[in-house]
């Protein structure tokens, strides 16, 4: 078996416990914050439930393909994530050696993010997006919607909603927390049915965020 098969689907990574709540969300959602994973005893699955119903195409899948699947997403988040900020940020003319220099230093983190079969990539992928929108003046609602979906995610982005409160963006600021509760708490109604959409809520409110 490849090493990035071991590495992503036994123990030491995040990905076991994400591909587990994927599983659980739809065949066992009275579970999903109490069965561990192989990774031990203690690492249950500790993001919102819409987190895991974004993960259930992926576990629908056999554990290896899924890892690999979840590679290739972490890969593509990373480079256009640092593409979208060298068409953004680099001098007139150094586009392509400010990309250049973005991999070569998010480098570490990026192996380190594959390897551990963690979830920053695609934050940092949301993240970017909406940084791009509001430089771009694309409109509160575009501004503030990865924010909104990376605290869906993992509930730490949230501080960046302070952000728009430091600006005074009260359209942007109430575009987020309006997308914040329609993906914490409408679409797992949507998916699951409002009774185990509230239920997981419940079960994950007193929790940390992984």
């Amino acid at each position: 078996e490849p090493e990035i098969y071991g590495r992503a689907t036994i123990r030491g990574t995040d990905f076991n416990v994400f591909y587990l709540g994927g599983r659980l969300v739809t065949e066992a959602p009275e579970e999903l914050y109490e069965r561990a994973s192989k990774r031990g005893s203690t690492y249950t699955f500790l993001n919102p439930p819409f987190f895991a119903i974004l993960m259930g195409p992926l576990a629908a899948l056999p554990i290896e393909v899924s890892a690999v699947a979840w590679f290739v997403v972490n890969v593509v988040c990373t480079g256009h994530s640092a593409w979208i900020l060298s068409r953004l940020l680099a001098p007139p003319g150094l586009t392509a050696a400010f990309l250049a220099m973005t991999l070569l230093l998010a480098l570490p983190y990026t192996l380190e993010n594959v390897f551990l079969g963690q979830l920053h990539a695609v934050i940092l992928y949301l993240m970017v997006l909406s940084f791009a929108a509001i430089r771009r003046h694309r409109g509160p609602i575009v501004g503030a919607a990865g924010v909104a979906v990376a605290t869906a995610i993992k509930l730490l982005p949230a501080i960046f909603g302070v952000y728009f409160l430091i600006r005074r963006e009260w359209r942007a600021f109430a575009s987020f927390v309006l997308l914040l509760a329609v993906t914490t708490v409408a679409v797992p109604a949507m998916f699951r049915g409002p009774r185990t959409a509230f239920a997981l809520l419940a079960e994950f409110g007193p929790r940390r965020p992984r």
